[in-house]
């Protein structure tokens, strides 16, 4: 295997090209080849472009039984064949040798050198007129035509040349030539493919790791998060807790003062042979009795007081059955309401 030089970049308008090759009569012929813009339907072609037209031209010419030409630039092409792990078959075609159309139509467009290409290589095939062909050629170092290289990607950042031949061949040799290619340098691609592949699955594990890795980090986060947000629910909950322990001991530490102040506010209960006291039996809501004496001159307050210092109740009226009246008035005295020698009320909540 020879190493090849990188190709070069760009090219002088107007250069002209000696090569010498056999005739059939074992005579050298030579001829001229202007890859300038002079008459010269590639010049102006980008690679891919080229390449197209060189597809296009050969089938016009050669039927469309052919191997895939590779309808991108050479580099493209060989970027390629390292991701599909296969060798580049170069064809570099010149329309002006008398061996290019026998060996077009005997060999490159037959259906058992065709298939076999396609199966085995990638094949780039250019004029020679293209700027891209020319350069080829010169790497190459191309000196008679037909011309046709199987060439390598070194893995190592170039190129590396298998093998190249040079005008008309047959089709038992070109295929035997191919197969020990094959053969003798297959286990580079192997080799490549095996290391492709090794490094990919180290990437595959390393990303299912750390995949991995996430899900687990993700989900001791969501433990970590619902640990935390049911000790915060519980410390609310205990806070609520208490703070509604506090207000109740507070309500009822209230209630209790209130139901002392009011005891202490109503004027003593008149004695049990006061023939003018004015006894009151309340009936709460709970079904539980009240009963106390007042005087007749006490306001209907205090009836209001009285039970207030006995039980805790929202809003309320105190109410008799028979007539029903309501003494919500408390200014009025007991005995300007009716409410003389024995009374019946009865608690009336809103």
């Amino acid at each position: 295997m020879r190493p090849i030089i990188p190709i070069g970049v760009g090219l002088a308008a107007g250069l002209t090209v000696f090569y010498f090759s056999r005739t059939k009569k074992g005579k050298q012929m030579l001829a001229w080849i202007l890859p300038s813009s002079f008459n010269n339907p590639y010049a102006s072609l980008d690679p891919a472009s080229a390449t197209t037209k060189f597809t296009q031209n050969f089938e016009r010419q050669y039927g469309n039984v052919h191997p895939s030409f590779a309808e991108e630039s050479y580099v493209q092409a060989f970027q390629r064949s390292k991701k599909e792990f296969k060798f580049v078959v170069i064809y570099l075609h010149s329309s002006q040798h008398q061996d290019t159309d026998e060996f077009c139509s005997q060999l490159v467009a037959t259906e058992t050198v065709s298939g076999f290409l396609n199966d085995h290589f990638i094949v780039w095939a250019n004029d020679i007129r293209s700027p891209e062909g020319y350069r080829l050629s010169q790497s190459l170092e191309a000196s008679s035509f037909p011309f046709m290289a199987v060439v390598t990607n070194n893995y190592a950042g170039g190129m590396t040349m298998l093998d190249k031949w040079e005008g008309m061949i047959n089709t038992e040799e070109l295929m035997t030539r191919l197969t020990n290619i094959l053969e003798r340098h297959g286990q580079i691609l192997t080799n490549a493919r095996i290391e492709h592949e090794t490094r990919d699955f180290d990437r595959r594990i390393r990303e299912e790791q750390e995949e991995a890795y996430q899900e687990s980090l993700l989900a001791d986060q969501e433990r970590e998060r619902m640990v935390n947000e049911e000790r915060m629910r519980q410390d609310l909950d205990r806070a609520r807790r208490e703070q509604e322990e506090r207000e109740t001991m507070d309500r009822q530490r209230d209630r209790e003062r209130r139901k002392e102040d009011l005891a202490r506010s109503i004027a003593p209960e008149p004695p049990s042979d006061d023939r003018r006291a004015v006894r009151i039996a309340i009936r709460l809501p709970d079904g539980s009795r009240l009963q106390r004496r007042f005087s007749p001159e006490s306001r209907v307050e205090a009836i209001y007081d009285f039970v207030d210092s006995q039980r805790v109740l929202s809003e309320y009226d105190l109410v008799s059955s028979h007539p029903r009246q309501i003494y919500n008035d408390r200014t009025l005295t007991l005995s300007s309401v009716g409410l003389v020698g024995q009374s019946s009320l009865f608690v009336e909540e809103h």
